[in-house]
């Protein structure tokens, strides 16, 4: 079973393939584990699809994160089903605001051991809140894009509210191979 989770900065993916991980037992990993050195230090890009590439190859996985052409075309094509968490912009913008407060002020790491900072998050151009607020609206063009697709229509499931996720839970736990809908 394969499984790519895509949605907006801050939708749950990791939540949500950690919660699959369990229940399927099958392996996840998150593209910002590999994307991020320590430091913010970004992985050169043909490092980072090498890895990503390998991790695609294996038979099992639920890969989490969003991606720019090449490799997203290659974990699309590469997926059995495609899960699409499209929550509204004040509900992932509320939960990505408790989420950072939690990581600062409890000094908890993200992304291959890096930590989110009062400063980073409130002052710079490199806010998760900033980059929410700059790629909400083409995220959401691009996964409706799927949608009409042919290639991907039949494997996308597209997650509206977070009270969807526990049928999407049953579904895949009732479907012996987790694949159909």
């Amino acid at each position: 079973m394969r499984i790519y989770i895509i949605g907006t900065s801050g939708s749950g993916k990791s939540t949500l393939a950690k919660q699959l991980t369990q229940l399927l037992e099958c392996p996840h990993f998150e593209l910002d584990q590999y994307r991020f050195l320590p430091g913010w230090v970004k992985r050169p890009r043909d490092e980072f699809i090498k890895i990503v590439q390998e991790k695609i190859s294996e038979e099992n996985w639920i890969i989490c994160g969003n991606e720019e052409p090449p490799l997203k075309e290659d974990l699309i094509s590469a997926s059995d089903k495609i899960i699409w968490l499209d929550y509204s912009f004040p509900l992932i913008f509320f939960r990505t605001f408790k989420r950072t407060m939690r990581r600062i002020f409890r000094k908890q790491p993200c992304c291959n051991g890096n930590y989110e900072t009062f400063f980073q998050q409130f002052f710079t151009e490199k806010s998760i809140f900033w980059w929410i607020i700059k790629t909400y609206r083409s995220r959401r063009t691009e996964y409706t894009a799927l949608e009409q697709d042919e290639n991907t229509r039949h494997k996308l499931i597209h997650i509206h509210h977070p009270k969807e996720v526990s049928s999407l839970h049953l579904l895949l736990s009732n479907s012996g191979n987790g694949i159909n809908p």
